[in-house]
């Protein structure tokens, strides 16, 4: 029952408390939501954001070591007297394998064909590879790849040079860790040289489909003045006067 002493729409003092309390609830619930909230919008988008990034850094950093190892590693092949080469790489979590899928070349100077599976020293972490084949670096992501690091192979105006790296198949091995790992590259027999032939070498990447890096090779041909022929798979260099073949046979210990 209305006061009489308490005007109509006159608002107590126990009236105002009510509704301050109220409305500090409210106030309290909606920045409770909204933080509960932020922090699930960041730990669902940041913190896959975070692992993203880690996973590719850890990518890059398995690149820039195994382009490293590749430049030490290639003095087996650009140099007679050199027999052997050490690295090491860093794993971090990833894995070091040996063998397993690589790319198959035919080189053809007109007089001399050779088929030659080039074996490969892959860095795996998720479906990312990063493989050092034929003395060239190769990264792939299940959908594609592309040439890190050129292997040895030139076509210049008057002179070509192919300098094949073959490493020998023991059957695959592989190593994880989140340490580093020592690898070991030496010559396992005579280097084969080829300089006579006619004013056309021919490379051909056997099975484009089956290959992981034929986009690489591609890439890599390419870029060093190869033409592509009318098939999909061949790479040309002609008009040469000097043919310079090399291929190098060469094993990987861990």
């Amino acid at each position: 029952m209305h006061n009489p002493e308490t005007p109509l729409g006159t608002t107590t003092d126990e009236q105002r408390d009510s509704e301050r309390a109220v409305t500090e609830v409210i106030a309290f619930i909606l920045i409770f939501a909204i933080v509960i909230g932020s922090v699930a919008v960041l730990y669902t988008t940041g913190f896959q954001a975070m692992t993203d990034y880690q996973e590719n850094e850890q990518l890059n950093n398995a690149e820039r070591g195994m382009t490293s190892l590749a430049d030490n590693f290639n003095d087996v092949v650009r140099y007679a007297g050199v027999e052997q080469r050490f690295g090491e790489l860093t794993l971090r979590d990833g894995t070091i394998r040996v063998g397993g899928e690589s790319t198959t070349i035919e080189v053809d100077n007109g007089s001399t064909d050779r088929e030659i599976e080039l074996g490969s020293l892959t860095y795996e972490a998720g479906s990312d590879t990063i493989a050092y084949e034929g003395g060239g670096v190769f990264r792939a992501d299940g959908e594609g790849s592309a040439v890190i690091k050129q292997p040895p192979i030139r076509c210049g105006e008057s002179t070509v040079v192919v300098s094949i790296l073959k490493l020998q198949d023991e059957g695959e091995r592989s190593f994880q860790s989140d340490g580093g790992v020592g690898l070991q590259m030496a010559k396992t027999g005579d280097t084969e040289r080829i300089t006579d032939g006619g004013s056309t070498v021919t490379i051909t990447v056997e099975n484009p489909s089956e290959t992981p890096y034929d986009n690489g090779w591609e890439q890599a041909l390419t870029s060093n003045d190869w033409e592509k022929t009318g098939s999909s798979n061949e790479y040309e260099c002609t008009g040469v006067e000097n043919i310079e073949i090399q291929i190098v046979t060469a094993e990987i210990r861990l």
